[in-house]
């Protein structure tokens, strides 16, 4: 039998997609879930990334989560991550310099980077009433 090559691929994170979908099926866990992330996203199995997403949801919101929810299209993940920093008063000291050395915010697009600004703006001025400059 002929062998196909699949030269981006993992095998290891392959291996442990194909465990989650036969002969199982194994669950989706924290401990496997980022391993599973990119062949399931490559071959567009959309169930298990829908239990990755769940799965992520339940972890500590971070720029992580907010780096794969954009990578990964996560749009709930995404709006975890958003609200957690909005409710987190201790994001809202961060200085700009901060923010920007953290090694998976500077993964994310400029556009999504913007929107974690604003809003970080927006719950700044909201907790004082205005921002002085």
């Amino acid at each position: 039998m002929a062998e196909i090559p699949l030269p981006d691929e993992n095998f290891a994170s392959f291996y442990e997609l194909m465990k989650v979908i036969h002969p199982g099926p194994r669950k989706v866990q924290d401990k496997n879930v980022e391993a599973i992330l990119g062949p399931a996203h490559m071959h567009q199995v959309q169930a298990i990334l829908d239990q990755c997403e769940k799965v992520l949801l339940e972890r500590k919101p971070s720029t992580l989560m907010l780096h794969l929810a954009d990578k990964y299209g996560f749009k709930k993940l995404e709006q975890y991550c958003f609200e957690a920093a909005a409710n987190l008063k201790t994001v809202l000291y961060y200085s700009y310099h901060e923010i920007k050395m953290c090694q998976h915010f500077t993964k994310l697009p400029e556009k999504k980077q913007l929107s974690f600004l604003i809003k970080k703006v927006q719950d700044m001025s909201e907790q004082n009433g205005s921002l002085a400059f």
